[in-house]
C-alpha cells in the first residue's frame, strides 16, 4: 500500500515579521520548502506528497516542484484558515486509501529522510507516532501576573516534533470526530482525543522549526 505525506505550507507565518512566507526565505540557495520536500523524496518508504498551500501561491510552488525535480508531489491542495483545516482538506482530497499518513511541518528543513522512514515504520505497529526531546531547561508554569504557579517535572515533559505518522484509518477518524474544534495543536492531540494511544519516539535537536527571525539567521 502506499504512504503519503501531507506537507502543510498555507500558513501566514506572522512571526516571521516583514518579507515574503518564510517557505520561500533561502537557506544555502535553497528555499525552505526546497529543502524539507527533498527529505521525503529521498525517503525510501514514502511513495507520494500532497503539499497544502495558499492559493496565491499556487504558481510558485509549481514552478518551484518542477525547477528542483520534486517528482514525488503529486498534488498541491488549497488550505484552510488553520493548520487542523489544511490537513482535513488533504485527506479530504486523497485519490486512494494509504496505509500510512505522515504530517510534516513545511518549515523544518532538517529533518531527516531517516527521521520520516522510521516514523511509516513504527506507525505500522504503534498506529500513531511523533517525535520528542526531553526539555533541558526547567519549565514553570505562571499566571496572568507571570507570577510562579508550578515547576513542571521535566521527566514527564516532551517538546514534540513532526513529522507525526499515522495509521489512515485512524487519523481519518480523528479528523472527522474532531472536525469542529479548532484547538488541537497537533494532529496527535486529535487522535489522543478519540482515545487512541500516541507513542513519543527519541527526536533530533537539529529537527527545529523555522519560526521567527532568528531561527533563520540559525539555519544559514
Amino acid at each position: 500500500m502506499t504512504n503519503i505525506a501531507i506537507i502543510p505550507a498555507a500558513g501566514e507565518g506572522a512571526r516571521m515579521g516583514e518579507g515574503e512566507p518564510k517557505i520561500f526565505r533561502m537557506i544555502g540557495g535553497v528555499p525552505v520548502l526546497v529543502r524539507t520536500l527533498r527529505a521525503f523524496e529521498n525517503a525510501t518508504e514514502i511513495q507520494s506528497i500532497m503539499v497544502v498551500i495558499r492559493p496565491e501561491d499556487h504558481e510558485r510552488i509549481s514552478a518551484l516542484i518542477d525547477e528542483y525535480g520534486c517528482k514525488k508531489v503529486s498534488s498541491l491542495i488549497a488550505g484552510g484558515l488553520t493548520r487542523q483545516q489544511s490537513v482535513a482538506h488533504a485527506l479530504f482530497h486523497l485519490k486512494e486509501t494509504p496505509e500510512i499518513i505522515v504530517i510534516h511541518d513545511a518549515a523544518r528543513p532538517f529533518v531527516e529522510s531517516s527521521m520520516i522512514d522510521r516514523s511509516v515504520r513504527e506507525a505500522r505497529t504503534k498506529g500513531a507516532v511523533v517525535f520528542g526531546l526531553r526539555p533541558v531547561d526547567t519549565i514553570k508554569r505562571i499566571g496572568t501576573d507571570r507570577s510562579v504557579l508550578e515547576t513542571l517535572e521535566r521527566d514527564d515533559l516532551q517538546l514534540i516534533q513532526t513529522p507525526e505518522a499515522f495509521q489512515f484509518p485512524i487519523i481519518l477518524q480523528a479528523h472527522l470526530q474532531g472536525g469542529d474544534e479548532e484547538s488541537a495543536l497537533d494532529d496527535a492531540q486529535l487522535v489522543e482525543k478519540i482515545g487512541k494511544m500516541v507513542t513519543v519516539l527519541p527526536g533530533d535537536p537539529k529537527n527545529f522549526k523555522i519560526t521567527l527571525p532568528e531561527d533563520l539567521d540559525g539555519a544559514r
